[in-house]
């Protein structure tokens, strides 16, 4: 069957077509029946929405919730319904059926969870608005078929072209810069069996996430009452100086947090209303709004005070410059700094009950031509190597040629691929990823010491005391007391 996108395309380029001869039916999940539209309704359409006129005024849909196309009353395309019998193992083609997806972009997995239950099923490996879903398809040997959403792909506004006045309700959160950690119930026979977690591109989370997701937990519980009792999946961003990404927050004295700032069920984001109300039933961590008290005092030091337009239109690209003067400052007082104070917002818009996401970040952070004359910057190359190493096994991030596709394919999602291979962006991204790596082997050789200073110390030893001790008994190895003090005080 042809993909949607192109039967589309084919109507309106095709001189052998006429466009008038052609309507369109979509579910509206509001009215939870199907609309049919005539094909000169749709203004515009990209990889994941049409823009549709209507009598309210123009509305966004996705594609995917196309369901037939006619051609003077014949339907002539329609959206398969796939149909799984109890029990029927699942091959990759049912399952690339299932999801509408090609095969190379879906990947088996078999995981034991934290308390022991053996998952099976699929991930979605596409960098799309599905990348990091799942099909879990067993637990325990027993057949489920529960779709678990990943966090959704989030695109600037040059990419899909939204008419940001026509929302409903439009929230602008601040962009954390961490680890996009998912946390989200496993259900069996309607009961939630138990609460796991997933990062980005992995199932669950890797175990050497599991020392710090377990410090959240402690710290924030109701996160896992919210996803038991509610049956959703609460996707956070885990970030401070503890989880070094190309944000600052040591300026800010954040060591380690974690806010919510998408709430998902059933494959789409909870719209904002529904966001909030279950945020303040449960009192979630949430991201700021960045025209709040607190965001313009947390960075009052770096904000310069001017009047933003009205015009939702007009700023978005403000913002672009509002951000970026925020670095600038932080530049100006930090100079040797390799990175910047904040990344942008991400802004949450509603419309006829869906919530629809876009990101909005300084002038530096997004800027391609910048890139085409002087490679990426290394900021950006840094995030992206880090984002890869947070989602992969030790065995395959120390596998050079595996962990600089991954690098390149993180970049892929902001930059055109011939200016990643420039050159220079080549050389920087194999010079920092061979840095990284190098670190990272040296960290895990003196966390090996550190193990042992904390058997012979005990962990609840002060950090200062723990120094001593490693001076004492390592002389040899003073000159690195600087990481040291970073892997006793859980920096790296």
């Amino acid at each position: 069957m042809m993909p949607i996108i192109d039967l589309l395309n084919k109507i309106k380029h095709d001189k052998r077509e006429n466009s008038d001869d052609y309507t369109i039916v979509y579910l509206d999940r509001i009215l939870n029946k199907g609309i049919e539209i005539r094909f000169s309704s749709i203004q515009s359409w990209s990889k994941s929405f049409m823009l549709v006129s209507s009598l309210s005024g123009q509305v966004d849909i996705p594609l995917h919730r196309i369901k037939q196309v006619k051609k003077n009353g014949t339907i002539v395309w329609k959206r398969e319904e796939i149909s799984v019998a109890k029990d029927e193992p699942l091959s990759i083609e049912k399952v690339s059926k299932l999801l509408g997806l090609k095969k190379k972009n879906i990947q088996q997995f078999r995981e034991t969870t934290p308390k022991g239950n053996k998952i099976e099923g699929w991930i979605v490996k596409e960098r799309n608005e599905r990348m990091g879903s799942l099909l879990v398809e067993k637990v325990n040997g027993k057949q489920t078929l529960q779709y678990v959403s990943g966090m959704p792909k989030i695109h600037y506004n040059d990419e899909v072209q939204f008419d940001l006045n026509v929302f409903e309700n439009i929230r602008l959160l601040e962009k954390l810069d961490g680890t996009n950690v998912v946390f989200f119930p496993l259900i069996v026979d309607g009961k939630v069996i138990e609460v796991c977690t997933k990062t980005r591109l992995m199932p669950l989370s890797l175990p050497k996430w599991g020392e710090i997701i377990g410090e959240m937990i402690k710290k924030y519980p109701q996160i896992i009452d919210a996803v038991e009792k509610e049956k959703v999946s609460i996707a956070t961003e885990m970030f401070g100086y503890r989880n070094a990404h190309g944000v600052d927050y040591s300026v800010l004295e954040i060591s380690l947090e974690v806010n919510v700032h998408t709430i998902l069920d059933k494959g789409m984001a909870l719209p904002s209303w529904q966001v909030e109300e279950i945020v303040g039933r449960y009192n979630l961590p949430f991201d700021s709004d960045i025209r709040s008290k607190e965001f313009k005092e947390r960075y009052k030091e770096f904000i310069t005070e001017v009047e933003w337009p009205e015009d939702y239109n007009s700023l978005y690209p403000f913002l672009e410059g509002y951000f970026e003067d925020m670095n600038k400052k932080y530049k100006e007082k930090y100079p040797d700094s390799i990175n910047i104070l904040v990344e942008g917002c991400v802004w949450h818009m509603d419309k006829n009950g869906e919530t629809f996401m876009l990101k909005n970040k300084a002038t530096m952070v997004k800027e391609t031509h910048i890139a085409i004359a002087c490679g990426i910057d290394p900021i950006i190359i840094d995030q992206a190597i880090r984002k890869v190493f947070e989602n992969s096994t030790r065995e395959n991030f120390s596998d050079n040629e595996k962990a600089i596709n991954l690098i390149k394919e993180e970049l892929e999602e902001n930059f055109q691929r011939e200016i990643i291979e420039d050159i220079k962006t080549s050389q920087r991204i194999d010079k920092l990823y061979s840095e990284f790596l190098e670190f990272q082997n040296k960290a895990d050789r003196y966390r090996s010491i550190a193990g042992l200073i904390d058997e012979k110390a005990g962990k609840e030893m002060d950090v200062s005391e723990k120094l001593r001790m490693f001076a004492k008994l390592y002389p040899d190895l003073k000159k690195e007391s600087g990481l040291m003090f970073r892997i006793f005080s859980k920096q790296v």
